[in-house]
This record gives structure tokens, C-alpha cells and sequence, in this order.
């Protein structure tokens, strides 16, 4: 029986400076980001990645490109903005046994993030 102390996943949470624009604005390349990744990585969706866009809030929100796909037990959602070269990543697996340095080099390298 597992215990409340014993680890049960793995949370790794990416916030990256440096992304060329274009490739933070190419909703096809991103969608293939959410398509290929969890498959390079072992992981099996259980639904079709979504992407979304939005829209400028306001002069420190200058809109953005949000995606995120769903695993049995697993996810990476992602938030960029194109016009910072900025995007925030987050995946969470239940797979204790994968390899972290694997995933934040696919995830970096994915966005090509100078920081």
C-alpha cells in the first residue's frame, strides 16, 4: 500500500525566455509539439491535443497561444507569448520512473528557449 510520504509522480514546470517569435505563433508547429512529444516520451493520449488562441488583454498581456493534451496519467499544457518570446510549460506524470532530463531537453528544445 502506498503511503502519503512515498512519491507519486513526477511535476516538472518550465518557464522559458528567448523563443523565436514565429515559431510561438505557428499553431500548426505547436499542435505537432502536443502531438509528438508525449509519443517520444512513451505516453498514451487519451484525447486530441486542443490549442487555443487568444487575443491582446491589455498592454502587459499581449496575447498568447495555449495548448495542452491529456494522457491516461499524464499532461503537458503550455502557454506561450509570441511577442515576449516567452512560454510557461507544465507537465505532470504518474510514471515515477521517467526520465526527467529527457523531458526538459524535448520540452526546451521543442520551443528553443535561449534561457
Amino acid at each position: 500500500m502506498m503511503t502519503s510520504s512515498e512519491p507519486f509522480g513526477i511535476h516538472i514546470m518550465i518557464e522559458g525566455f528567448g523563443a523565436p517569435r514565429q515559431l510561438l505563433s505557428n499553431s500548426v508547429y505547436l499542435y505537432s509539439v502536443l502531438e509528438d512529444v508525449p509519443k517520444m516520451i512513451g505516453m498514451r493520449a487519451v484525447a486530441e491535443p486542443q490549442l487555443i488562441e487568444s487575443g491582446a488583454f491589455s498592454p502587459g498581456n499581449p496575447g498568447c497561444l495555449s495548448g495542452f493534451v491529456m494522457d491516461a496519467q499524464s499532461h503537458i499544457s503550455f502557454h506561450t507569448v509570441p511577442a515576449r518570446g516567452y512560454v510557461s510549460v507544465d507537465f505532470f506524470t504518474q510514471q515515477c520512473g521517467i526520465d526527467r532530463d529527457r523531458v526538459i531537453n524535448l520540452l526546451t528544445s521543442s520551443f528553443a528557449l535561449d534561457e
